[in-house]
């Protein structure tokens, strides 16, 4: 790197042989006798300037403005000058799974605060460093901006809370690598061993681990559905796993049970249990004894959203309309009524226009019933990325349709070159579906394709009512909400320890991915929506391989196979000072003069 940076700048000290012309080039006068000085009163005041060179009258006003305009020339060079060896830059990798908050059960505390005190001492051994902190979780993230003293480095480690289900450490080291380059030092902090083979010395990685050998007992699975036996309550299924080489006993406590279940587990072992929970809107807790890891001992999970989609049936057709409402009234999800508002119109009319259509979230499904038809026996040609294809086989199917094959829309099912059910959207309207369908010639409704095609069709409906499509997820998983029409600008969620956030929506949908277990709430507009995250991660629960140890070794950058990085530091900041500080003293020398008579 030059000395001088920018040395066009240089340039500009043409300003002072210019300062020292406006000095020594002054007008010489000579003496003249006159009458009277009437009219030689404009020669009173002496003229500035001329040709012939003149001794300097104020010496030490002009040295102050020399040295001020070379000191602006300097700096606006931008100088620098060669300073020490430059620091390597420094990586520090913090594993952010779930286990660095296990307990060492000697009184240590966690292992991420032991972690976290050894990271700060090993820092503070150091003359000087440049670190950056990466959290290793599924995906690498930088924790913070870089830091340059064992305080920032502490301060900055105060916001490492470890709650992720897994730890991607090898994506975080080829992050580090691929932002500082080649040279960098790579330390991991976590609480297992490296991988098998150890570290090789020439990869520049320190590992340190601090985690111990521990048995726990952890929550690995939970459901809870709305299909209760016999009742009108929820049913819960919750899994427990014995992470230890000895059986163990651990006591269980449901929300509301007035004791502790003892629940009796084999080594290595896991157990199911299933519970009836009267409680159909409330939320459903169960936590387990303490042991060495805290947070996978508490589970919570949240109602099921109830979705039913409302049908209107407005088929002419006898044998058409008993066909669908036989159908209907098999689904769950799916109720007959008589008027809008509606989620799904079923017709054997024209499709209505926007005008007349009062509710244009109604999706419709309108059946086509044509004089002249054929019947075709297959093969069907049936689109399997559709959502209506799910699960659906037409082996033994006749189906009778007419005969046109320019049919609008999007084929999902059709014989040869000849559509039988299409979709068609458009935009700022509802889906439309159309089904070419003769009842009294067809065998498709009474097998068991005509029920897979319309269960197919309200869950493909009901998946796009507002609403969560899950409530109750794992850590890690995604949360896909989606939003009622026009409140993409109302979003709030509200983290389990109360504080909230505005959320910026994805076209008419927000996804979520939290940190953190627990009931996070979404507030769109009037509507409230809970979805809880729990820390299923078997990986993370099972503490038996934790470690402690240090591994790998930084090699020597000073070698001579290696060039010493050597730093430069800018003068910018100090030739500015002087200027203003020069400037500023020769203000004060011009007003002296000027109060004194000069």
């Amino acid at each position: 790197m030059p000395i001088l940076t920018m040395p066009l700048a240089l340039i500009a000290l043409a300003s002072v042989p210019a300062l020292l012309a406006i000095y020594w080039l002054r007008r010489q006068h000579r003496r003249r006798v006159v009458s009277s000085l009437v009219l030689w009163r404009d020669l009173t005041q002496p003229r500035q300037g001329g040709m012939q060179i003149q001794r300097v009258p104020t010496p030490w006003l002009f040295l102050l403005e020399l040295l001020v305009l070379a000191l602006l020339c300097l700096a606006a060079a931008n100088p620098r000058v060669l300073a020490g060896p430059e620091p390597r830059p420094l990586a520090i990798v913090l594993d952010d799974s779930l286990s660095m908050l296990a307990e060492d059960g000697a009184g240590g505390g966690a292992v991420r605060d032991r972690a976290a005190d050894a990271l700060g001492e090993a820092l503070e051994a150091e003359a000087s460093f440049n670190a950056r902190l990466i959290l290793a979780g599924p995906r690498p993230q930088l924790l913070g901006e870089a830091v340059r003293s064992a305080g920032e480095a502490r301060s900055l480690l105060e916001q490492w809370q470890p709650h992720a289900p897994a730890a991607d450490i090898d994506r975080a080291v080829a992050l580090a690598r691929e932002m500082l380059g080649r040279e960098v030092r790579i330390l991991v902090i976590t609480d297992r061993a490296p991988p098998e083979g150890g570290v090789d010395e020439q990869t520049a990685v320190k590992w340190w681990a601090f985690g111990r050998p521990r048995p726990n007992v952890a929550f690995v699975g939970g459901v809870r559905s709305g299909r209760g036996g016999g009742g009108d309550g929820d049913r819960v299924m919750v899994e427990i796993a014995n992470f230890g080489d000895e059986p163990a006993a651990v006591a269980l406590r449901l929300v509301g049970d007035s004791a502790p279940r003892r629940v009796e587990l084999e080594a290595s072992g896991r157990r199911r249990m299933w519970f009836d929970w009267p409680g159909v809107d409330e939320p459903f807790y169960a936590t387990l004894g303490a042991d060495a890891l805290a947070i996978d001992n508490e589970l919570v999970l949240v109602p099921q959203p109830r979705r039913v989609a409302r049908v209107v049936l407005d088929v002419s057709d006898a044998a058409a309309r008993r066909m669908f409402e036989r159908a209907m009234a098999a689904m769950p999800h799916a109720r007959v009524v008589s008027a809008p508002p509606a989620e799904l119109r079923i017709t054997t009319g024209p499709a209505p226009s926007r005008d007349a259509d009062g509710d244009m979230h109604t999706w419709l499904l309108r059946l086509v019933i044509e004089d002249d038809t054929r019947s075709y026996l297959g093969p069907f040609v049936i689109d399997r990325a559709h959502p209506l294809a799910e699960g659906l086989a037409l082996a033994g199917v006749y189906w009778a349709a007419g005969t046109e094959v320019d049919v609008p829309g999007r084929p999902i099912i059709a014989a040869g070159n000849v559509p039988l059910l299409t979709e068609r959207s458009l935009p700022g309207r509802p889906r439309q579906l159309l089904l070419r369908f003769r009842p009294e010639h067809s065998n498709l409704q009474h097998t068991a394709s005509f029920p897979v095609l319309l269960w197919n069709l309200i869950d493909w409906r009901t998946d796009e009512m507002p609403g969560p499509q899950q409530t109750n997820l794992r850590m890690g998983m995604t949360a896909s909400l989606t939003l009622p029409a026009g409140a993409s600008d109302e979003i709030e969620l509200e983290a389990p320890d109360g504080s909230t956030r505005r959320l910026a929506a994805e076209s008419d949908a927000i996804h979520l991915q939290p940190d953190r277990p627990g009931i996070h709430r979404v507030r769109v507009g009037d509507e409230r929506y809970a979805l809880a995250f729990n820390p299923f991660a078997p990986g993370q629960s099972d503490l038996r391989g934790g470690m402690t140890g240090r591994w790998g070794d930084w090699y020597d950058i000073d070698e001579p196979a290696h060039a010493q990085r050597r730093g430069y530091r800018e003068l910018l900041a100090l030739l500015v000072l002087l200027a203003v500080g020069l400037f500023t003293l020769h203000g004060w020398l011009v007003a002296r003069g000027s109060g004194g008579g000069a």
